[in-house]
């Protein structure tokens, strides 16, 4: 792996450090990859692929603030090469396994993302996936029978472009179910290790250098409510977001986008608070009665934070999640006896 010097000294000198003035970002970044020598191992490890992704990303961050959280939250890792990156993959796993960091790609296809949870696979670690995008097109090489995959999710879609080349097991939030109630996102992004960030899910209007130019798709504002929620997340190792073309982005609408996208992934990772840790006597428990299936389903709720989860019906191995991410929402239908999909697939498979 190598690091991006250039971009460095271009962070250095595009934001000198004044006294009593909140850093930029960039400036942080350049101060994390001046400290060679540093003990503490910064939470997250930002990394892009192709130098005018590199350039473009370096002059956005140079606008947007740190003081919303702290100067440890990232460090710049430098840039991914964009073939033969099976090497770079394993050093990028040893990030996430052995010092616990979040990996942040810029201008990377799903495949930098495959070749990263191959590792996973490898060392048998059970993940989920979530793809925030137009259409199913990322996991159009993924395997259905995987046994580490758990889940695969699929956020943003629209129904006009939805091909399936073959059959696949998502479970998807259409672009109009999450305009209408955001919150349906949620649970997917809180269970998943991995999520891919289509910039073909965002509207042309806000993301004009990214390759699909669709009138219609999310807002910047929904993109980063997104990506503050995957932040927040106690599961997500690695956010990956996909290339777009510099050439096609010459006020750097997209570049701002992108690092926008980064911020607002940081800021939900500085505020978010910890349930893994806590045991289900923890927990206020909530038990609902399913009249059609004469079984309880039990619901769990963590009063520090007001997330909610629901006991897995069926654990089919010891790497089964006992407890699935849900909404409020999910639990008073359940309540009512009005079985959510996603969770009567669970209980009827």
């Amino acid at each position: 792996m190598y690091f991006c010097f250039k971009c460095i000294k271009m962070f250095t000198q595009r934001n000198p450090v004044h006294q009593g003035r909140p850093l930029s970002l960039a400036a942080v970044l350049a101060q994390q990859g001046a400290k060679y020598d540093q003990k503490e191992i910064p939470e997250c490890a930002l990394f892009h692929l192709y130098p005018a992704i590199g350039a473009a990303l370096t002059e956005a961050f140079g606008q947007l603030t740190s003081q919303h959280f702290g100067h440890n939250a990232v460090e710049w890792g430098g840039e991914l090469p964009t073939e033969d990156f099976s090497p770079f993959s394993g050093n990028l796993f040893r990030r996430m396994s052995e010092n616990g960091q979040t990996l942040l790609i810029a201008g990377a296809g799903s495949d930098w993302m495959r070749a990263i949870q191959e590792h996973w696979t490898e060392h048998f670690i059970p993940y989920r996936v979530t793809a925030i995008a137009d259409s199913p097109a990322p996991f159009e090489n993924d395997v259905p029978d995987n046994p580490m995959v758990k889940g695969i999710h699929l956020v943003g879609s629209q129904r006009q472009l939805m091909q399936y080349n073959k059959v696949l097991q998502l479970e998807t939030v259409r672009l109009g179910e999450y305009r209408a109630q955001p919150n349906l996102a949620e649970p997917f992004l809180r269970s998943s290790e991995f999520v891919y960030f289509d910039l073909n899910a965002i509207r042309y209007s806000d993301c004009p250098a990214n390759s699909a130019k669709h009138p219609g798709g999310l807002t910047a504002e929904e993109a980063s409510a997104l990506a503050r929620v995957a932040g927040m997340s106690e599961r997500t190792q690695c956010m990956v977001i996909s290339a777009w073309n510099p050439v096609d982005d010459p006020y750097l609408v997209t570049a701002r986008l992108v690092a926008q996208l980064f911020w607002y992934f940081l800021e939900g990772r500085t505020l978010r608070q910890l349930d893994q840790g806590l045991q289900r006597s923890q927990l206020t428990q909530y038990q609902v009665q399913l009249m059609k299936f004469d079984r309880v389903l039990n619901f769990y709720k963590s009063e520090h934070t007001g997330k909610w989860w629901y006991e897995e019906p069926l654990s089919d191995n010891a790497f089964s999640n006992q407890l699935i991410p849900c909404t409020l929402d999910e639990y008073q239908m359940a309540a009512q006896d009005q079985i959510p999909q996603r969770i009567l697939d669970r209980i009827s498979g």
